[in-house]
């Protein structure tokens, strides 16, 4: 863990499915650290390792890549929570998608498709720029 000259910590880890519990573990310590509320903590945790799992998965295969990085850059304001995940993998913008449909019964529902959902429910912004080659996922939680 490191902090980036705008007073942000940053993490950078490979770009592996292992790497993932890394990440939450690190965002969980800055929780504890600026003393977040447990259900600003929950929900971006929650969204970090959905976005993180999806960006390793497809834009890097299936268990991602061992040469490959990840920077995570987190700043904690006093409104606002702001993490952005930086990716030199495959373009894809979530913000584009549509969630899939809500499942009438828990029997009905399919497994995956629904972090995009969940992200929106906890999250105050989530927004895609492609920078350099490289993919940039901002995700903003509200403090209050």
């Amino acid at each position: 863990m490191s902090r980036t000259p705008c007073g942000a910590d940053a993490l950078d880890i490979l770009a592996r499915l292992d790497q993932i519990a890394v990440a939450l573990s690190w965002l969980e310590q800055l929780a504890e650290r600026d003393d977040w509320p447990s259900r600003v903590t929950f929900g971006l945790t929650l969204s970090a390792d959905e976005a993180l799992t999806n960006i390793v998965t497809h834009a890097f295969g299936a268990e991602g890549s061992a040469d490959r990085r990840l920077r995570l850059r987190c700043s904690s304001l006093s409104d606002r929570i702001v993490l952005r995940i930086e990716d030199d993998g495959l373009a894809f913008d979530p913000t584009t998608a549509v969630p899939d449909a809500v499942a009438e019964s828990v029997e009905e529902a399919g497994v995956g498709g629904h972090g995009l959902r969940l992200m929106q429910h906890y999250l105050q912004a989530l927004d895609y720029t492609r920078e350099q080659d490289k993919n940039v996922l901002t995700l903003v939680a509200s403090r209050t």
